[in-house]
């Protein structure tokens, strides 16, 4: 069914974000925060643009087919959209530079046939940037993400095999390359299948997916990359949306999304089935970076950019205190 028609000025295809994941326990992500702060946007109002290096700001439109939406989808990290909206942050306002919206939502519901406009920031970082950008994190950005206690942490509860699994497939290079290589074992190991059967009682849902099963959907693969992320002390959440779509010819766009289509833009048509989810990893200085661990064919691994470094000017990020091993997963 499709839910969506969607274009982008950004050159290519882009995922379209919905919610963003922080906590873990038993195999399960949810949005785990703490003392998440909602509160109401006025249409275009500017949200938070961030300071990391090598993004680019993508304009979007998205034309609403099936049902009223609620929920807004971005392009990236979300700067403005001309709805009225509730927001579900984690630090309003914060001038950290990093991106606080987690969740944002049309306060009137858009209904089926009309479009709204937005703008987001998409990266643009090649290789070479994400390799140099060190490790150290803004505290905020550990707390969230459960790497430091904080009231405002996430649970983190990631099994002793799976942290094993991840010191011995990740190698010694930088946290990019290690990083790459945990997507590179999932996209090489697993096999994507649509129909997986539910592991025995008490059997860790991840676990059973590394070590007996082999065999999942987005949700099994990003899970997995995001919990062995974790155990290396990196910074990582998942997120929840669409995909790319389906390309749409010009005769099949939307009347009124033509007016907001710019030369070069991409058109796409997003159904029910392009639910998806991905794996995000904090890089200092460039800020959230996807990744893809799902080797379905309509996921391939991300484009990085190809220019030159720039000068990097957000402010110096403050060192984590030294990062530990998540606990082992408890039974429930």
């Amino acid at each position: 069914v499709p839910v969506l028609q969607v274009s982008n000025n950004f050159g290519r295809q882009v995922y379209w974000r919905g919610i963003n994941l922080y906590s873990v326990d038993n195999g399960v992500w949810s949005a785990g925060l703490a003392r998440a702060v909602t509160s109401d946007a006025a249409a275009s109002t500017l949200l938070d643009r961030g300071t990391d290096a090598a993004r680019q700001t993508v304009r979007a439109t998205v034309n609403v087919l099936d049902v009223p939406q609620t929920t807004v989808f971005w392009p990236g990290e979300p700067i403005q959209v001309n709805q009225a909206t509730s927001l579900r942050s984690d630090r309003v306002g914060s001038p950290s530079g990093v991106a606080t919206v987690e969740a944002a939502y049309a306060r009137t519901p858009v209904p089926v046939g009309q479009t709204y406009v937005i703008q987001a920031s998409q990266s643009v970082a090649s290789e070479d940037q994400l390799r140099g950008a060190g490790i150290l994190y803004p505290t905020a950005v550990a707390q969230l993400t459960g790497l430091v206690k904080s009231s405002r942490g996430p649970t983190t509860a990631i099994g002793t095999d799976v942290v094993d699994l991840a010191r011995a497939i990740s190698g010694a290079g930088t946290v990019y390359d290690q990083v790459k290589n945990i997507e590179a074992y999932l996209r090489t190991t697993e096999r994507y299948q649509l129909k997986v059967s539910a592991p025995p009682p008490g059997v860790d849902p991840i676990s059973y997916f590394l070590f007996t099963s082999h065999g999942g959907y987005c949700e099994y693969f990003a899970s997995a990359m995001g919990e062995m992320v974790r155990a290396l002390g990196v910074p990582v959440r998942l997120v929840n949306g669409y995909g790319p779509g389906s390309p749409t010819s010009a005769q099949d766009t939307a009347s009124n999304l033509k007016h907001e289509v710019g030369a070069g833009a991409v058109v796409t048509t997003i159904r029910a089935a392009d639910a998806h989810t991905w794996v995000e990893v904090y890089f200092p200085g460039y800020g959230w970076i996807p990744f893809e661990p799902t080797p379905d064919p309509n996921y391939p691994v991300l484009a990085r950019g190809t220019g030159p470094a720039p000068a990097i000017t957000a402010p110096a990020p403050a060192a984590v205190p030294s990062l530990v091993a998540p606990p082992a997963r408890h039974a429930t």
